[in-house]
């Protein structure tokens, strides 16, 4: 039957008749494009009221993300789709491993019950309305390091993994911004995605705009029953807000009573994860939040033991001597124009995923806004340059509302900018003028005329 077929539909509680004319759709959509072009399937289907998102993580194994058409509201670029159910297969898998490993080991229903588990979960923590264009990218904000700082972290990279045998890989992050993977790059990818929604998170908190942090995640049946280790993805970010050392789950309350808890209870590891090809090597994590902004995350071997108490204490001793230079070096961090024209800036670099998001508006009339028109002017930027050839080229274009949008790229580096100030940026030769000076202060001359 074709409902057998389902392994999870979302959201819940909707009728088989629904959901089996949704995997005949579907189905049908994949195996008639697939005659047109067999090496490259299905990927995206435009109706008049929705839009399909289809995406093969494994072989026989589909994922299909639906996103609304509605009047008067800014359709979902194709790309932004692709990189929500991408992602979320990613996490999925870097917390629980492949669709097959599952099927292969403990069954159809168990599967059925993990994915009812974790998409809710995913969802709840992921705004599609604030998905910023660059997401569709998947880019990753790296740490300014000057050649002092890197090496200290080097050196406390070496330090540990050097005393505690037991801790294959480790992944540093100072807030949003990587300073140290251990990690292959897609996995890199997957746990600085997951790591920077804490981080945001945590900010929110800090600055008073946002509760602590309690995702909603519907109570089904396979939710309330399930274990602590099957809702580790939203446990591990509530337990991160701590920022108190080696993360706890639960987080350690502070009572009389923490003096006589035990070892298991108070500092463990707190979660598996499954990373390298086809997600087959499993790891223990253990997590230190820094109060600083600092986040080291230790992936160890599963079957060795580790005095997590110890590894605590080294970590904070000698985390304690870096993070005032990392501090500095933020600080240094400053706007060319000294905060006298409003701009929005977006570099890529397709060989690492770097990518970096820079604005600054003279005004204090609150938050800079990336227009929606131009987010979809800079997507399709993107898909332009995709299709030249390495040659530096440029595109300029000037919006409705009078504000230049230029993209530029030489070879696999890629540069937006949109000028928000109407009466300072007036004509073509004022682009190219305040251009090549954030070339020059930003990228040393990178993206040349």
């Amino acid at each position: 039957f074709e409902h057998e077929k389902l392994l999870y539909y979302y959201p819940e509680g909707v009728d088989d008749t629904t959901t089996t004319r949704a995997i005949g759709l579907s189905e049908g959509l994949v195996r008639f494009t697939s005659t047109f072009s067999q090496d490259k399937p299905c990927e995206t289907v435009n109706f008049k009221n929705k839009k399909c998102a289809f995406y093969e993580p494994e072989p026989g194994l589909w994922m299909v993300f639906v996103a609304g058409i509605f009047p008067n509201t800014p359709v979902v670029d194709a790309a932004v789709m692709h990189c929500i159910v991408r992602r979320c297969y990613a996490a999925y898998a870097l917390f629980n491993g492949t669709f097959q490993s599952c099927l292969d080991q403990d069954g159809r229903e168990t599967l059925r019950r993990k994915l009812a588990i974790f998409i809710p979960q995913f969802l709840s923590t992921y705004k599609l309305k604030q998905t910023p264009f660059f997401n569709a990218m998947e880019g990753i904000s790296f740490f300014p390091c000057d050649k002092n700082v890197f090496l200290q972290i080097q050196c406390l990279v070496n330090l540990v993994e050097k005393s505690f045998g037991e801790i294959k890989e480790t992944f540093v992050m100072n807030r949003d911004l990587l300073m140290w993977s251990g990690l292959e790059q897609r996995d890199t990818r997957t746990l600085y995605n997951y790591l920077c929604i804490a981080t945001d998170k945590y900010a929110e908190e800090e600055s008073g705009t946002s509760k602590p942090y309690l995702p909603s995640v519907p109570v089904t049946g396979a939710i309330s029953s399930a274990s602590r280790h099957e809702l580790q993805y939203v446990n591990l970010l509530r337990a991160m807000q701590k920022r108190s050392g080696l993360v706890r789950i639960p987080p350690r309350k502070k009572d009389q009573d923490d003096k006589t808890r035990t070892l298991d209870e108070n500092l463990a590891a707190v979660s598996n994860m499954y990373i390298g090809e086809n997600s087959s090597q499993k790891r223990r994590v253990a997590i230190y939040s820094g109060r600083r902004g600092v986040s080291c995350v230790f992936l160890m071997d599963p079957e060795a033991d580790t005095e997590y108490y110890v590894l605590n204490d080294f970590v904070k001793s000698h985390l304690s001597g870096i993070a005032p230079h990392i501090n500095t070096r933020i600080v240094q961090t400053g706007d060319i124009f000294d905060g006298k024209l409003d701009y929005y800036c977006l570099y890529y670099n397709d060989m690492n995923n770097a990518a970096k998001g820079m604005w600054s508006t003279a005004s204090n009339s609150g938050d800079f806004t990336f227009p929606t028109h131009a987010t979809h002017a800079v997507m399709r930027m993107h898909n332009d340059f995709g299709k030249r050839d390495e040659r530096p080229s440029e595109i300029v274009m000037r919006t409705s509302e009078g504000r230049w949008l230029v993209g530029r790229k030489s070879e696999q580096r890629e540069l937006y900018v949109l000028f928000e100030d109407k009466d300072t940026i007036n004509s073509i030769i004022d682009v190219h003028e305040f251009l090549q000076r954030l070339n020059t202060g930003y990228f040393g001359n990178l993206f040349l005329d």
